[in-house]
């Protein structure tokens, strides 16, 4: 279960990244993330890239 939730927070996480606005600090605490560097973990593990990099995403899709 706990594998579960943490997937459905990443999914999330990853759509407010590559759509908003929101810092990568606002969007951790949202999702109940203790800490910016513990979300910059979590997301690496599950999607291969940091935060930094997902919202980077979004702005090439923009360009495109």
């Amino acid at each position: 279960p706990g594998d579960y939730i943490l997937r459905a927070r990443v999914a999330e996480a990853r759509r407010r990244l590559e759509r908003g606005t929101q810092s990568i600090t606002t969007i951790a605490h949202d999702l109940g993330f203790a800490s910016s560097q513990y979300f910059a973990t979590v997301v690496k593990r599950y999607t291969r890239a940091t935060p930094g990099e997902l919202r980077a995403r979004r702005g090439r899709a923009e360009l495109a």
